[in-house]
């Protein structure tokens, strides 16, 4: 009954321009969000990144500050995907937060309470204190399991960073799984990339494992934040995404974002331009023309005027939340990304 109710509310929510031959088709929508930085404002003991994010810490971190810098937050998730999907995204990856309680405290903020989003989360290894997770529309999604996958480097085996993260359950009736990163960054000039080749490989593992025990056509989708753009090895060349459909064989991956990012677009500036970090990539068995099935329908930047600086000397750049250790009132240093998917009923 539970299924049955999911796929009515999903076909209620249809987009009229994809009728044809009387045809319904459901949309369902799939975001990415890098939050930048939401620690709450108490000091955990266990974790030593957080001592800055306190009321006596650099950052002044206040829960006047904390509660604004949610409101915030609620105000973009509460926008997204919402033209073509009224319920908003049916699932929601989320990087840069401190613990669960940041991510209950933001799913209860007045703009998107009524969205009744649910929460996946675990504790990461992270030296920063920031983990990934996930909010889910129960009514759209439902879970069955999730868990961390370690990135290890070889040849130093005390180093320490984030892990994938994978989330697998029912989309539409149909078994689908979400893996979400955020791969190391690119620290001071430094060339990093190996790092992000590492965190790749360790990725691809999980993928491995999902096309070994359900199939070699698993619905897949990755997401996160790369800190590497589409045509970068780590993603080109490791995970072998794609930048044209044509070229996508069996078990591999296409990257909707590669074009955009080739046209100038990207969801963050770094060192004066703008890069295509986050991004959400899909299976091929996502790909195609036969909607009995999910299938890739769409993919998008979210670049709305009230995320982007309007005046000043960083118009034009995403308006984030901090400016060196102050809080300037914004929303992320990163713009959200979505995807859509389409399935006939």
């Amino acid at each position: 009954m539970k299924l049955l109710t999911t796929l009515l509310l999903a076909t209620l929510f249809s987009l009229s321009s994809l009728y044809a031959q009387n045809r319904r088709l459901g949309v369902f929508s799939v975001a990415f969000y890098n939050v930048e930085n939401l620690f709450d404002y108490e000091d955990d003991p266990y974790n030593d990144g957080d001592d800055d994010f306190t009321p006596d810490g650099a950052f002044n971190w206040t829960p006047a500050l904390y509660e604004r810098k949610l409101d915030n937050l609620a105000r973009v998730l509460s926008r997204l995907g919402r033209e073509h999907t009224p319920m908003g995204p049916a699932v929601i990856g989320i990087a840069e937060v401190e613990n669960r309680r940041v991510m209950e405290d933001l799913a209860r903020r007045p703009a998107i309470e009524n969205m009744n989003l649910s929460v996946v989360h675990l504790e990461s290894r992270d030296r920063r204190g920031i983990d990934l997770g996930f909010f889910y529309n129960p009514r759209l999604f439902t879970v069955c399991n999730y868990r961390l996958h370690p990135v290890i480097d070889p040849d130093r085996e005390w180093w320490v960073t984030r892990e994938v993260m994978v989330m697998s359950g029912y989309l539409a009736g149909e078994r689908i799984h979400f893996i979400n990163n955020h791969w190391p960054s690119r620290r001071g000039g430094t060339d990093t990339s190996h790092l992000r080749k590492l965190a790749a490989t360790a990725m691809m593992q999980v993928v491995d494992s999902i096309q070994t025990a359900h199939s070699p056509d698993a619905k897949i989708i990755l997401m996160g934040d790369f800190n590497d753009d589409p045509a970068d090895p780590s993603l080109s060349v490791v995970v072998g995404a794609k930048r044209h459909q044509r070229d996508v064989q069996p078990g591999g991956f296409w990257n909707p974002f590669w074009n955009k990012h080739a046209q100038g677009h990207g969801t963050l500036v770094f060192q004066g331009r703008w890069n295509m970090f986050d991004q959400i990539i899909v299976s091929h068995s996502l790909l195609g023309d036969d909607l009995s099935s999910l299938r890739f329908w769409r993919s998008e930047i979210f670049k709305q005027d009230f995320l982007i600086h309007q005046t000043g000397r960083n118009r034009g750049v995403p308006f984030r939340s901090f400016q060196g250790t102050t809080f300037i009132g914004g929303y992320s240093d990163h713009l959200p990304v979505l995807m859509y998917l389409v399935r006939e009923f």
